[in-house]
C-alpha cells in the first residue's frame, strides 16, 4: 500500500468573495462555507471565526481539530463518515499545512469533555493550535437537539470544511511530497511494529459508542492489524470526547510518521495492531493475547511500541499486552500519561511487571496552568462556563486548567508539546 501525501503550506487567512489560495495566502468564502454547514437540520446557523497566532483570542467548547485534506486520487474523502468505505492509505492526499479547522460543540451536556485553546499567553505557548492559523466553526444548536445527533453533525461539519479548504489547493504547486510506502523490506534490520489502542469504552457518552474507524463504532472489537497508512489517510478518527487525541494528531501521527520515514533505512516498520481497551478480566486476557500473537507471529516484530488512550482502565490493558509480547520476546516501549503531579512512576501504572522497563511519560495530565482573561472568544461568550457544568470558571475571566484541557498541549501518541525536566 502506498500514499503519497502533498503538501501545499499556508502562511496566512483571509476571508474573501472567493476560496483560493493565492501567494500563500488561503482566502475563504465565508457566506459560500457557512451555507453549506448550516444545511444540517442540528444546527440554526453556523458561525465562522479566523484565530491567528498572537491574537487575544480564546477558543472554547473545542471538540476536535482537523488538518484541510482531500483526497486527489484512489479513495473518497474521510470513509465511512463523508463517503463510502472504501480503503483509505492509497493514491493521492492534499494537505494544507499550518492551517487547521476547529470545531466548537456548544452542547451543555457536553462541555465535560471540552478543550480550549488560546491565541496568546501561556496557553499558546505550551500548546500545538495557538501558534498556528486556525478556522473557528462554531455550530448554534436548532433547539435541543439530542446529545449524539448534535456531536454527530458538528464531526461532520468539521469533516466538510476540512474537505472543502482543501480543495482550494487542488491546482497549487505542492510544497512538499512524502510517500509513505513499506514494501521494501532490509533483513539485516530490525523489525519494529506499533500497537495502537485506539478506544476505551469507559468513556463511552450515554453508553453510545463512537463510530471513529470508518465512520463504524469499534468498542467491542478484537485486535486487528491496520495498515499504518489507513490510520493517517483518514480511516482513524478521534471520538465524540476529545481527550487529548484530537483527528489532527492522528493524521500527522507522530509515530507512525516517524516509523514510515525510518523504515528500510534503520528499521522495518512491520505493520500496526490495533486493539481497544477491555472493561472486563476475561476479555482482557484474551485481547492481550491475542495483540501480541499478532505482533510475533503475524508482523515478525522484534520490538514493538505502544500507546493508549485516556484513562485507567487502558492503562491495566496496555500493561497486559505488553507483559505477553515480552513472554514471546519482542521488546516493549509504551507511552502513557501521569495523572498527578506528586504521584510516582510506579503507583501510576496500574501494572506491575519487572520486564515492563521502557516506559514513556507523555505528560502529567493534572498538573496545572493558570491563564490571564483574553479579550475575545469564540464557542461561546465571556460567561461561557468551561470544562464541567458545576464549574464557577467563565471564559472571559482569569481561570486555572488542568493541562489536558489546553488543546495540542498534551497528547496520547506523543505529540505533546512538553518535556521532562531533572531537577
Amino acid at each position: 500500500m502506498k500514499l503519497r501525501l502533498e503538501s501545499v503550506k499556508i502562511a496566512n487567512v483571509e476571508f474573501g468573495p472567493k476560496t483560493q489560495i493565492s501567494n500563500g495566502v488561503l482566502y475563504v468564502n465565508k457566506e459560500e462555507l457557512s451555507g453549506l454547514l448550516s444545511k444540517d437540520e442540528n444546527f440554526a446557523s453556523v458561525n465562522l471565526q479566523l484565530a491567528k497566532p498572537g491574537e487575544a483570542t480564546r477558543i472554547v467548547n473545542v471538540a476536535d481539530v482537523v488538518e484541510p485534506r482531500h483526497k486527489i486520487s484512489d479513495g473518497v474523502d474521510f470513509p465511512g463518515v463523508l463517503g463510502r468505505i472504501v480503503s483509505a492509505g492509497r493514491g493521492t492526499t492534499r494537505a494544507l499545512k499550518g492551517i487547521a479547522v476547529v470545531l466548537c460543540d456548544r452542547h451543555r451536556h457536553w462541555i465535560h469533555s471540552k478543550s480550549l485553546i488560546d491565541m496568546s499567553g501561556p496557553a499558546a505557548e505550551i500548546g500545538r493550535y495557538g501558534k498556528m492559523l486556525n478556522l473557528v466553526i462554531d455550530p448554534i444548536p436548532n433547539g435541543e437537539p439530542g446529545d449524539i445527533d448534535y456531536a454527530y453533525s458538528v464531526r461532520q461539519a468539521g469533516f466538510k470544511a476540512a474537505v472543502y479548504l482543501a480543495q482550494a489547493g487542488t491546482d497549487e504547486q505542492v510544497d512538499e511530497v512524502e510517500i509513505f510506502d513499506t514494501e521494501n523490506v532490509n533483513s539485516d534490520l530490525p523489525n519494529i511494529a506499533y500497537y495502537y489502542q485506539i478506544y476505551s469504552p469507559q468513556h463511552d457518552p450515554k453508553g453510545i459508542p463512537d463510530p471513529i474507524f470508518y465512520g463504524t463504532p469499534i468498542s467491542l472489537t478484537l485486535p486487528l492489524i491496520v495498515n499504518a497508512n489507513e490510520i493517517i489517510d483518514g480511516a482513524v478518527l478521534s471520538g465524540y470526547t476529545i481527550r487529548m487525541m484530537e483527528t489532527y494528531s492522528i493524521q500527522n501521527h507522530p509515530i507512525i510518521t516517524e516509523l514510515l520515514r525510518r523504515h528500510g533505512k534503520d528499521l522495518n516498520f512491520a505493520g500496526v495492531v490495533v486493539a481497544v481497551c477491555s472493561m472486563e478480566p476475561v476479555r482482557r486476557t484474551l485481547g492481550a493475547m491475542m495483540a501480541a500473537n499478532l505482533v510475533h507471529d503475524v508482523l515478525k516484530a522484534d520490538g514493538v511500541i505502544m500507546t493508549k488512550p485516556l484513562g485507567g482502565a487502558p492503562n491495566v490493558d496496555l500493561g497486559a499486552a505488553a507483559s505477553e509480547c515480552e513472554k514471546l520476546g519482542v521488546k516493549t516501549t509504551l507511552l502513557v500519561q501521569i495523572l498527578n503531579t506528586q504521584a510516582s512512576l510506579d503507583s501510576e501504572m496500574l501494572f506491575s511487571d519487572k520486564v515492563l522497563n521502557a516506559i514513556i511519560n507523555t505528560g502529567i495530565i493534572f498538573e496545572k496552568q493558570q491563564l490571564p482573561a483574553l479579550n475575545t472568544i469564540y464557542g461561546g461568550d465571556e460567561d461561557t462556563q468551561v470544562f464541567n457544568d458545576s464549574s464557577k470558571q467563565c471564559a472571559g475571566q482569569s481561570i486555572e486548567v488542568e493541562k489536558r484541557f489546553i488543546c495540542g498541549c498534551l497528547n496520547q501518541l506523543g505529540a505533546s508539546c512538553a518535556i521532562a525536566v531533572e531537577y
